[in-house]
C-alpha cells in the first residue's frame, strides 16, 4: 500500500486533533454572537374590509336581540386566558423523580420558592459507580431542565469556578450529538475514578459553571487514620471491660487468629448500646451525619466512664482529634449552604445542583428548608442500596485524599501527570496534558484501524499482512511527526516513534510506540479494536453504569495494567525510564 494514498484522510484527522490541542492551550473560544433579528417584509398586501353588497338582505327589525344579561360564553374581565400552547410546569418532585429514574433515590423533597431550586446530590467520595450515577442525573438536568451551575464540595469559594476552558473546543458538544473521541476519553476518565461527576459535566459542556462552595481552611483539615478509628477503639475497650472470663477468652482467640474484623464484631455484640452505636457509625447506606457523630462521641465517652474504661493518653488524644475534626467539618455544611444560596441569588429561576458527601446532607437540607428554598435530596442508587461495586481500593482512596492520581504507578496517567496535583484535578495542567495525550493515542489508533479496514486484509495471507504493516508503520510515523511538528499543546512529550504494528485483520490492531518525555521516556502498546461507539452521551454513560453494576460486588475494583482510555483503545506501558 502506498502511504501517500491516505494523505487526505490522515491530514484531516490530524488537523482536527491539532485544532483541539492548540485551542485548548489558550483561553476558551468565545461563543459567536447571536444573530441580530430582522423584520421580514410582508409577503401579502393588508386585507381590505369587505363591503356589503347592495343586494344584501338587511336584518329584519323584528330579529330578537341577544339578551344583554347573557354571559355564559363571555370571559370575565379579570380572567387570564390560558395560551393554547401552554404546558404544565413540572414540579420539583416531578423533575427529581424523572432525573433519578434507575440512577438514584429521592430521599426528601421540600417544595419552596420555585425561583430558588436546588438539587442536592449526596455521595460517597470513594465510589466510582456512585459518581457515574450522579453524572447521569446531572446530565439529565442539563439536557431537559437547563442546569448551568453545579456547586462542588472540595472547591474553595475563594478560588471561584473551575477554569475548564482548556477542555472546550469548537464544535462544542450538544445534547443528542454522537460522542467523539473527546467525550469518549472523558467518560473513561470518570470511570477510572480520577474525576467527580461535577467535573465531568463541566468538561463536557462549555456553558456549565462548576462553582466553588467550600471553605479553603476548613477543607484543608485532615484526619489521621488513628483518630478516625478512635471511636471504635473506645467501643472495643468498653466491651472488654464488660466481658466475663469466657467472652474475653473467645475474643482473644479471634485476635490471635488475626481475625480483627470478627473480633471487633464479637466485642460489640456483648452490649446493646455498643452494637447499635457500632452499626450506626458504620452504616453504608444511611451514612451518619457529622452532627450525629458529635452526639455519639459524647455518649461513647460517657459510656466509657460507666464501664470504668480509662483510655491511654494517646487514645484520648486521638478521640479528641476526631471530635475536633467533626466539629470543623460540620461548620463546612453551614458555609456551603451560605455559598450555594449566593449562586441561586445570582441565577434566579434557574435550577442549581450541588454534590456533597452524605455526612453533610441532613444539616444542609435543614438549612436550605429554613431559607425557603425548594430542594430535593437525591442519593445515587449504589449508595441507597449499599453496593460495594466500583469502590476505590483503600490505597487508591488514600492517594486521592493526599491529592495524588488514583492510577497505579507505571500507568500512562501516572507517568504523564506525576503524583502531586491540586484538588480538584481538572484544573491541573498536567491532567490536561494527559487527557490530550490519550486523545492523540485514540486518534492514532482510529486512523490506523480505518487504514486496515480500507486495505481489506480480512482474507490476506501473512506475507501480505506483514507488507501492509511495514507500509502502515511509516504512514503512522508520518502522522505522529506531523502531530509533534504542529501540536504545541503537549510540552511534556518531545517525541514519539512507532516501533511496530501487529494486526489481526478486522479484529485487532496493536501499535508499539516509544514516547520521549522532557525528563524521561516510556514504551507502550496501543491496542485498538473495532466498534467505535455511535451513540449520544446519555446512552453511552447509562450503558457503562449498567455494565459496572454487573461486576462481582465481593471483589474490589483494582485498575488493570492495561489502561482503557476510550471505548476502542487501551494502552499498556511496557517499559519506562
Amino acid at each position: 500500500m502506498k502511504t501517500n494514498n491516505h494523505k487526505p484522510s490522515r491530514r484531516y484527522a490530524l488537523v482536527m486533533l491539532i485544532a483541539a490541542l492548540v485551542l485548548a492551550l489558550g483561553a476558551a473560544c468565545a461563543a459567536p454572537p447571536a444573530p441580530t433579528a430582522t423584520t421580514a417584509p410582508p409577503t401579502t398586501a393588508p386585507a381590505q374590509p369587505t363591503a356589503v353588497p347592495p343586494s344584501a338582505t338587511p336584518v329584519p327589525p323584528t330579529a330578537t336581540p341577544v339578551p344583554p344579561t347573557a354571559t355564559a360564553t363571555r370571559v370575565p374581565p379579570t380572567a387570564t386566558p390560558v395560551p393554547p400552547t401552554a404546558t404544565p410546569v413540572p414540579t420539583l418532585k416531578d423533575v427529581a423523580a424523572k432525573i433519578s429514574d434507575n440512577m438514584g433515590k429521592v430521599i426528601k423533597v421540600v417544595e419552596g420558592d420555585p425561583k430558588r431550586m436546588v438539587y442536592l446530590f449526596e455521595e460517597r467520595h470513594d465510589s466510582i459507580l456512585g459518581q457515574m450515577e450522579v453524572a447521569v442525573m446531572l446530565n439529565r438536568l442539563y439536557e431537559k431542565y437547563g442546569l448551568k451551575h453545579i456547586g462542588l464540595e472540595g472547591r474553595p469559594v475563594e478560588k471561584g469556578p473551575l477554569n475548564l476552558a482548556w477542555a472546550h473546543t469548537k464544535p462544542y458538544y450538544k445534547p443528542g450529538d454522537k460522542i467523539t473521541a473527546r467525550e469518549d476519553v472523558f467518560v473513561h476518565t470518570l470511570m477510572s475514578g480520577e474525576i467527580s461527576s461535577a467535573e465531568f459535566i463541566g468538561l463536557i459542556y462549555n456553558d456549565v459553571v462548576v462553582d466553588g462552595i467550600d471553605d479553603a481552611k476548613l477543607h484543608a483539615v485532615t484526619l489521621a487514620a488513628e483518630a478516625g478509628n478512635a471511636p471504635v477503639v473506645y467501643l472495643i475497650n468498653i466491651a472488654y471491660a464488660r466481658m466475663n472470663a469466657s467472652q474475653r477468652s473467645t475474643f482473644q482467640v479471634l485476635l490471635d487468629q488475626k481475625k480483627d474484623e470478627d473480633a471487633a464484631n464479637y466485642a460489640v455484640s456483648v452490649d446493646r448500646f455498643l452494637t447499635e452505636t457500632y452499626q450506626r457509625l458504620s452504616d453504608p447506606v444511611n451514612m451518619i451525619s457529622l452532627e450525629e457523630t458529635l452526639d455519639l462521641l459524647d455518649k461513647i465517652e460517657a459510656e466509657a466512664a460507666k464501664a470504668g474504661y480509662k483510655p491511654t493518653a494517646k487514645t484520648q488524644e486521638n478521640f479528641n482529634a476526631m471530635r475536633a475534626w467533626a466539629k470543623q467539618m460540620a461548620q463546612r455544611s453551614d458555609l456551603m449552604v451560605a455559598n450555594i444560596l449566593k449562586v441561586m441569588a445570582a441565577n434566579p429561576g434557574a435550577p442549581v445542583a450541588m454534590t456533597v458527601g452524605a455526612g453533610h446532607t441532613p444539616r444542609m437540607m435543614e438549612l436550605l428548608a429554613k431559607a425557603g428554598v425548594a430542594v430535593a435530596q437525591i442519593r445515587p442508587l449504589s449508595l441507597a442500596t449499599g453496593s460495594t461495586i466500583g469502590l476505590l481500593s483503600a490505597e487508591q482512596y488514600r492517594w486521592k485524599q493526599e491529592g495524588k492520581t488514583v492510577a497505579p504507578a507505571g500507568s500512562l496517567s501516572a507517568l504523564l501527570r506525576g503524583r502531586n496535583k491540586p484538588d480538584p484535578v481538572t484544573e491541573d495542567k498536567h491532567f490536561g496534558y494527559t487527557e490530550f495525550t490519550k486523545r492523540a493515542f485514540q486518534n492514532l489508533g482510529d486512523y490506523a484501524w480505518k487504514q486496515m479496514q480500507a486495505a481489506k486484509l480480512n482474507t490476506a495471507d501473512d506475507q501480505t499482512r506483514r507488507a501492509w504493516a511495514d507500509a502502515a508503520r511509516q504512514d503512522l510515523q508520518n502522522w505522529v511527526n506531523d502531530l509533534m511538528r504542529y501540536a504545541v499543546g503537549i510540552p511534556d512529550i518531545t517525541g514519539m516513534t512507532i516501533t511496530g504494528i501487529n494486526v489481526d485483520p478486522g479484529v485487532f490492531l496493536s501499535i508499539g510506540i516509544h514516547v520521549q518525555l522532557a525528563n524521561g521516556s516510556f514504551d507502550a502498546s496501543i491496542a485498538v479494536k473495532g466498534g467505535k461507539p455511535d451513540v449520544a452521551l446519555t446512552e453511552f454513560v447509562e450503558d457503562k453504569v449498567t455494565e459496572m453494576r454487573k461486576q462481582d460486588p465481593t471483589k474490589p475494583t483494582e485498575p488493570p495494567k492495561e489502561e482503557q482510555i476510550c471505548d476502542t483503545t487501551s494502552v499498556t506501558v511496557t517499559k519506562s525510564g
